[in-house]
């Protein structure tokens, strides 16, 4: 029976913790947002306007807040601390919404809580990332996903609920319990130490790349800041997956400022329209399971631009269905609502497990607060250019153009992704020069002369090859392992480097690894540490 990967980070209890912690503030996210509309809109009858200030109130902390509160994510020594500290806060704010007089009050409190929350969720993307082992990465990613799209069907439902049995400010107050409890969750959570490893050399000097010199080096904001920015702009994942995440946000949430209108124009009535949405919702929590339980099997990249073609695709079905005048009955809409939930989810999952995987601990604030500023500016904007290019061209052409745009943006980042593998599949295939007996290259006119065989270790190892043709990245680096190599030193990209090998080139690094050992041994040059060396450092 196949191993059930979804739940394979749940074995980790410092992960549990969180996961209960994020599910239970989720549901109370969702039902604070409810009530907030609804005492907006309902209660004080502000209109559109209060409705837009909301929003905006809700967003700008991510523009304003982020990028300052990313530095000092990293600056932060007891993350477990900081969490509590913000849910604390937050659970302080919530209560407030329930005291205050009029629309002004209630927005100051829900920028500040935002604020908050620009802190929290960079110092909790790093104690994911710590506490989760890379082989678990994707799947509490996924997991994550999950929880997030099923706590937007429950939370509303319960918030519903309770704003009819105890009244909108009581849902404020359940809200605020919700922080409590995660505190408590939290509260019980152990972080293991933080890896010794890049940043210290023999002598017990730090480098500037240590996470233990997070506060020391760069101590002022800006140079810390751009420190954040430069690390996305060299890492070609990283630059990649952000700018196609920013526009995938654009162009969905461009058209989805419009989708009630679509759907009203296809025979979706009031009555239905929640149907549609729970579908779109049910689409997307089983394309995380999907992408939990296979997509190691793929490349991650592939699948985002797979997700973007076939959710663009649907949505200009949509659109070309409305200039039609194609209206039919919810049961022919909600298989298409599904499938764009479907599809849009390896968008989701992909974003965050590529953040995650791609960077280093002691930058991951930083990193995380300058990937997500750029989607937020753009979903702010969002709204405004969809009102102004329905208006300018009608509802056919937004949907139409979002979605063949998105479509688009899917089959550039496959393409990218295809000849990113077959870059590092043309430089697996070729090979470092083969050595002599003396470690001198082998010239064409020697050739023929033999080459020495690895003399074996004094001290037992598992085997490390022959290596299977099909090898995956996870074996390489479990190889590398096995023979000695530290590869829990090496940063991301050069791990990138070394999945890549084949399964030749994989035997000659070990290979050389060992009659390095060997000649130390035999030398009476290795000390404690020996086990420390590698060749490849000065390479990579």
């Amino acid at each position: 029976m196949a191993r059930l990967e979804f739940a394979a980070p749940l074995r980790h209890r410092p992960f549990r913790l969180l996961f209960a912690g994020s599910a239970v503030s989720g549901i109370g996210d969702w039902m604070d947002y409810l009530a907030l509309v609804v005492l907006i809109a309902y209660t004080w009858q502000q209109g559109p306007g209060g409705l837009a200030a909301l929003s905006v109130a809700m967003a700008a902390p991510w523009v304003l807040a982020g990028p300052a509160a990313g530095v000092f994510a990293d600056r932060i020594a007891d993350k477990r601390r900081a969490m509590i500290l913000c849910d604390l806060l937050r659970c302080a704010l919530v209560a407030g919404y329930f005291l205050a007089p009029g629309l002004s009050a209630l927005l100051v409190l829900v920028f500040l809580k935002g604020v908050c929350s620009t802190l929290f969720n960079p110092v909790y993307q790093s104690v994911v990332v710590r506490v989760v082992p890379k082989e678990d990465l994707l799947q509490a990613t996924a997991l994550g996903m999950f929880t997030s799209q099923a706590t937007k069907v429950a939370g509303p439902a319960v918030g519903g609920l309770l704003v009819s049995g105890i009244g909108v400010r009581g849902v404020f107050v359940a809200d605020a319990v919700s922080f409590l409890l995660s505190a408590v969750f939290l509260a019980g959570l152990r972080l293991p130490p933080l890896p010794r490893t890049t940043g210290q050399d023999a002598a017990g000097t730090e480098d500037e790349g240590s996470p233990v010199l997070r506060g020391r080096v760069g101590s002022r904001f800006m140079t810390e800041f751009t420190e954040g920015v430069r690390f996305v702009v060299r890492t070609p994942a990283l630059l990649v997956v952000m700018v196609s995440m920013a526009a995938s946000l654009f162009l969905v949430l461009t058209f989805d400022v419009l989708a009630p209108l679509a759907l009203h124009r296809l025979g979706i009535d009031e009555s239905t329209l929640g149907l549609v949405i729970a579908a779109v919702g049910a689409g997307a929590a089983v394309g995380t399971v999907a992408m939990a339980q296979w997509g190691r099997r793929a490349d991650p990249f592939t699948l985002m631009g797979g997700g973007q073609l076939a959710t663009g695709g649907l949505v200009c079905g949509v659109g070309a269905a409305v200039a039609a005048g194609l209206a039919g009955s919810p049961a022919v809409w909600l298989p298409v609502a599904f499938g764009i939930g479907l599809s849009s989810s390896a968008i989701m999952v992909v974003y965050p497990y590529v953040l995650r995987r791609e960077t280093p601990q002691h930058l991951m604030g930083r990193v995380s607060a300058t990937t997500g500023a750029v989607p937020t500016v753009l979903q702010l904007a969002a709204p405004p250019v969809a009102a102004g290019l329905a208006a300018w061209q009608g509802l056919t052409f937004v949907l139409v153009c979002c979605g063949g745009g998105l479509a688009m943006l899917g089959l550039a980042l496959c393409g990218w992704s295809i000849g990113r593998r077959r870059t590092h599949r043309i430089g697996s295939t070729t090979s470092a020069p083969a050595l002599s007996a003396d470690r001198t290259p082998l010239t064409p006119a020697r050739l023929d002369a033999p080459v020495a065989q690895p003399v074996p270790l004094t001290r037992p190892e598992p085997p490390v090859g022959p290596f299977p043709e099909g090898a995956t990245m996870s074996d390489n680096l479990s190889a590398l392992a096995a023979a000695g190599i530290p590869t829990d030193r090496i940063p991301a990209a050069e791990r990138e480097v070394l999945q890549a090998l084949s399964a030749d080139e994989l035997a000659v690094l070990t290979s050389i690894k060992e009659r390095v050992d060997s000649a130390v041994e035999v030398q009476a040059h290795a000390d404690k540490d020996k086990d420390d060396t590698w060749v490849g450092v000065g390479i990579w």
